[in-house]
C-alpha cells in the first residue's frame, strides 16, 4: 500500500503593518517615522513580502524597517505570498510626516530712513505651512502705539501636526513727541530789559527718545536758516529784536515755534541845553 501525502495551503498570507515616531496631530508625525511589516502563514510559511512607496511602479524586497523621512504624505503598498504561492492582496498604509515648524514672513515697519516712526506702528505677518498647513489664521498684524525704542511683538505659529513655532516681530522706534528748545543769551539784560552790546543767543534742544536731528532761527520774521551752536544768533543792529526757534527730532516730530525778545541799544543818548533867555549884547546875564 502506498502513501500519498497532500500539502494544501489556500490561504494567502496576512501582513501587519506597525508606524513608530513622535506623533503630533491630526494623524501626522512630526519626526521621521518607520514602518516595521510583519506577516504570518500558519500553514505553509511566509515566503517573502514586498512594498512599493511609488503606487505599485516599483516594487522592493522588504528586509528591514521602512524609514520615511522626508516630509509629506506617503503611500506605502505591501503584500506577502507564502509557500504555497498565495499572494496577499495589495495592503495600503497612507504616513503623513511633517517635522518641519511652519515659516512666518513679516511686512515692513514703515520707519524712515534712520528708523523711526511718529505715529502708531502696523506690521503685517503671513504664516504658512507646505506640508500639514497652518493651523488658524495664517495672516495677521501686530500693533505699536506707546513710545519707546526696539519694542517688538512675539506671534507664535502651529501647524496642523502640531508642530509650534515663536516667531519676533522687527524691532520698531516710536517717538510721537516733538523735542523742546530753549534760548538763552550770553549775558542777561540790564533791570530795564535791555542790552547795551552785541548779544549772541543759543539755543538748546532736547529729545528723550530719536534725539534732536536739527533746529531753525529766523530774526525779525525773515527767512528759517539750520542754527550752528558753534556760530550761536548774533544779534548786533540796535533794536527790538525778535528771535523765533524751533527744532526737529530724528523721528520726524517738529516743535512748535517759540520765541525769545532781544532788546538793543548800542547808540549813546544826546543832551542838548538851552537858557530860558537871551543874553546881553556883551553875553552876560544879569539875575539881579
Amino acid at each position: 500500500v502506498g502513501n500519498l501525502t497532500l500539502k494544501v495551503d489556500s490561504q494567502a498570507p496576512a501582513t501587519a503593518a506597525a508606524v513608530t515616531g513622535l506623533a503630533g496631530t491630526n494623524g501626522w508625525y512630526v519626526s521621521p517615522a518607520t514602518v516595521t511589516l510583519t506577516a504570518a502563514d500558519s500553514t505553509s510559511g511566509v515566503a517573502g513580502t514586498e512594498y512599493s512607496l511609488d503606487g505599485g511602479a516599483t516594487w522592493s524586497a522588504y528586509g528591514s524597517p521602512i524609514s520615511l523621512a522626508e516630509d509629506g504624505v506617503h503611500t506605502l503598498l505591501y503584500r506577502s505570498s507564502d509557500a504555497a504561492g498565495n499572494d496577499e492582496a495589495v495592503r495600503t498604509l497612507v504616513v503623513k510626516v511633517d517635522a518641519t515648524a511652519p515659516t512666518l514672513a513679516w511686512g515692513g515697519t514703515g520707519a524712515n530712513p534712520v528708523g523711526w516712526n511718529n505715529a502708531d506702528v502696523t506690521v503685517g505677518w503671513t504664516a504658512a505651512d507646505s506640508t500639514s498647513g497652518v493651523a488658524g489664521v495664517s495672516v495677521g498684524v501686530v500693533t505699536f502705539t506707546a513710545e519707546g525704542a526696539n519694542q517688538t511683538r512675539e506671534v507664535t505659529v502651529t501647524d496642523e501636526a502640531g508642530n509650534t513655532r515663536t516667531f519676533v516681530s522687527p524691532a520698531v522706534n516710536l517717538d510721537r513727541t516733538a523735542p523742546v528748545t530753549t534760548a538763552e543769551a550770553d549775558r542777561a539784560a540790564n533791570t530795564a530789559g535791555w542790552y547795551n552790546a552785541d548779544v549772541t543767543v543759543r539755543l538748546s534742544a532736547t529729545d528723550d527718545l530719536s534725539g534732536p536731528a536739527a533746529t531753525y532761527y529766523r530774526v525779525d520774521g525773515g527767512g528759517w536758516t539750520a542754527y550752528s551752536h558753534a556760530a550761536g544768533i548774533a544779534i548786533n543792529e540796535s533794536g527790538i529784536k525778535l528771535v523765533e526757534y524751533y527744532s526737529v527730532d530724528v523721528a520726524g516730530n517738529e516743535e512748535t515755534a517759540g520765541s525769545l525778545t532781544v532788546r538793543l541799544d548800542e547808540v549813546a543818548p544826546t543832551t542838548s541845553a538851552s537858557l530860558d533867555r537871551a543874553a546881553a549884547a556883551t553875553g552876560w546875564f544879569n539875575i539881579a
